[in-house]
């Protein structure tokens, strides 16, 4: 969690800050562009009256303690507290008016979510816990095409390096190498399609008989066997490999089985902010978001060098 090292400075001066710490972190970004994400979809395992339960009011303003001008727009927004009444009090008086509203059904749990940015909440608050809730109530199992789609999105933002969140640069969370490394070989040769990796096949050949000192790498390989491809034909259960690379770049969670895995290890088959006048800065903006899916998954299988 981001602490500033003074409050006495201005709320615009608060804002900047907690945005050059997310630009710097791309580990918060993509938390926060997941959260963007479920928060746009229709998830009976991700709902409103959940995400109260699991994170309450009180729990959230205790998090923006060093941010009196969020927590103003969001007591004087919910609660219809006058603003400068708002901005002095305390995160567990805030809270507790907060929980008075939504108990009394004045609000509702949508409100409450809406009201806190993911940006802001990757920022001040356990980023890592949001992951793992994430990932522990997705189900897994389920391979509806709503999953399919969501787990698409999800290698692809772990793959890019632009964020959706106002366009900040970031280094990958995982390489096209650690992708097709994190999915067991027999998995991958048993369950893309065949033209798929025939495609792949030709494009090796073509590349090695016009540039045969030229590498065909995981980069290309990927760029025709894209994520959609991978997500709509692999196990979504068999993509675990994938997740907890994803969480070990990003710091998060216990370590995979095959946690010492490196290219040498392994062998594969074949916008500044701005003050606004209730006191509280204009929210980043996060854009993208699309659809669904609590389990826990095989380890890829890892071929090591011998002697």
């Amino acid at each position: 969690m981001f602490v500033h090292e003074s409050t006495s400075t201005s709320d615009d001066d608060l804002c900047r800050e907690a945005r050059t710490h997310l630009a710097r972190s791309p580990h918060l970004q993509v938390v926060a562009e997941v959260l963007q994400k479920l928060r746009a979809q229709d998830l009976p395992w991700w709902t409103p009256e959940s995400l109260r339960g699991t994170w309450s009011a009180r729990a959230r303003m205790r998090w923006y303690a060093q941010r009196p001008d969020l927590r103003q727009k969001i007591t004087a927004d919910l609660t219809g507290l006058p603003p400068n009444t708002a901005r002095v009090k305390t995160p567990d008086f805030q809270a507790d008016l907060l929980d008075a509203v939504l108990d009394n059904g004045d609000v509702g749990a949508a409100e409450l979510e809406h009201a806190f940015q993911p940006a802001d909440l990757v920022v001040y608050g356990p980023a890592e816990q949001m992951w793992t809730a994430f990932r522990e109530r997705m189900p897994w199992n389920e391979e509806s095409p709503v999953h399919q789609r969501l787990v698409a999105w999800l290698l692809r933002t772990l793959l890019s390096d632009r964020s959706h969140i106002d366009g900040m640069a970031r280094k990958p969370i995982l390489t096209p190498w650690e992708v097709r490394a994190a999915i067991d070989p027999v998995v991958w040769q048993t369950r893309i399609p065949a033209d798929v990796r025939a495609a792949v096949d030709d494009a090796r050949l073509r590349q090695e008989r016009s540039r045969a000192r030229e590498p065909f790498t995981t980069r290309q390989e990927l760029f025709i066997c894209t994520p959609d491809h991978i997500a709509a034909s692999v196990p979504l259960v068999d993509l675990e490999g994938v997740v907890a690379a994803a969480e070990r770049n990003m710091g998060f969670g216990a370590p995979m089985a095959n946690d010492a895995m490196t290219p040498e290890a392994v062998a594969l088959p074949s916008a500044p902010t701005s003050a606004r006048g209730d006191g509280a800065c204009a929210p980043l903006t996060v854009v993208g978001a699309g659809d669904r899916t609590t389990t826990m998954f095989r380890p890829s299988r890892v071929v090591a060098k011998t002697g």
